[in-house]
């Protein structure tokens, strides 16, 4: 057993990482999101993107004006997409370009220039993304104009670490990737030191697409804790994200010496194999993988599979 764990790494644990011992990186999300990157040709869909915005403000705005304004059926899959400098508001995950051009032309009226387009789906990207608000927020302001910019909220710092991971976790789990920056960014300022805090901040940019700034963090991390797996792992998938899979692979081969069974590690690993062009060691660890979780084994193959 792993000593001298920070009490961050317990919460995490207690907020239902499947990572190994002390890893603070929600490991469900790392191993979707880096599978819809890696395998991105075959997973697009068609969308509708209502709007795009250099200002997260602005495109929140058009996301609240959009909730209140749909239907129920209309709002499934309402989100906020960070796409490069921008905020992109899209809807719906449609099969087929006629089906969302149709939905299109029934809700023309909320949608002036609005577009059906095939994207992909990146959990990773979403900033915002619509839940089943309460019956005080449907009866909220019935304008037919956006709203005004939200304030931005205050966030509270609790004084322990324990608690502080575990406002940053119910938050990530809400999208709440704002204040969760907040709070990690107030966080390590005060405790620049503390490995799960470190790895927690750069688990919060790297929910929000910012690999490279995330990649720091996990390092630091993993500078105070050598010992800990999962931070490794979190650093591997950093580098996976922005496209550097070679250096990639040591991380992963890191994470595994500590830890031969951390699921994410052997993901991260056999993606980074497979788009380095070693199909046989990405096969190897299929086979490892098949039999700690053979779904997301056979998520990993079809990526193998689709490697020239």
């Amino acid at each position: 057993m792993v000593t001298g764990r920070s009490t961050g790494d317990g919460r995490l644990k207690k907020a239902g990482a499947r990572l190994s011992a002390g890893c603070l990186v929600p490991g469900l999300f790392l191993v979707l999101a880096l599978l819809s990157y890696a395998h991105a040709a075959s997973e697009t869909i068609f969308t509708i993107q209502a709007g795009s915005f250099r200002g997260r403000p602005d495109a929140f705005r058009q996301f609240d004006f959009l909730q209140r304004k749909l239907s129920e059926q209309g709002r499934e899959y309402l989100r906020v997409e960070k796409i490069g400098k921008f905020h992109a508001v899209r809807l719906g995950k449609f099969d087929d370009r006629l089906k969302a051009e149709e939905f299109l032309d029934a809700n023309k009226s909320l949608l002036r220039g609005a577009i059906v387009m095939d994207a992909y789906f990146i959990p990773a990207r979403i900033e915002k993304l619509y839940k089943n608000p309460s019956p005080a927020a449907e009866a909220a302001d019935e304008r037919d104009t956006p709203p005004a910019a939200d304030t931005a909220t205050e966030v509270m710092i609790p004084e322990t670490v324990e608690e502080q991971a575990g406002m940053i976790s119910d938050m990530l789990d809400k999208h709440d990737y704002e204040n969760a920056l907040k709070l990690a960014k107030a966080a390590v300022a005060r405790r620049p030191d503390d490995p799960g805090l470190n790895a927690w901040y750069g688990t919060v940019l790297l929910k929000m697409d910012r690999p490279e700034e995330a990649l720091k963090y996990f390092r630091k991390a993993s500078e105070s804790r050598p010992d800990v797996s999962g931070y490794y792992s979190g650093a591997g998938y950093c580098l996976s994200f922005s496209g550097r899979f070679e250096e990639a692979v040591d991380e992963f081969s890191r994470a595994l010496a500590l830890d031969p069974d951390n699921i994410d590690a052997l993901t991260g690993l056999g993606v980074a194999y497979a788009k380095t062009g070693r199909k046989d060691r990405a096969m190897d660890i299929y086979i490892r993988l098949k039999d700690l979780e053979s779904d997301t084994a056979g998520k990993l193959l079809k990526i193998i599979e689709g490697q020239p």
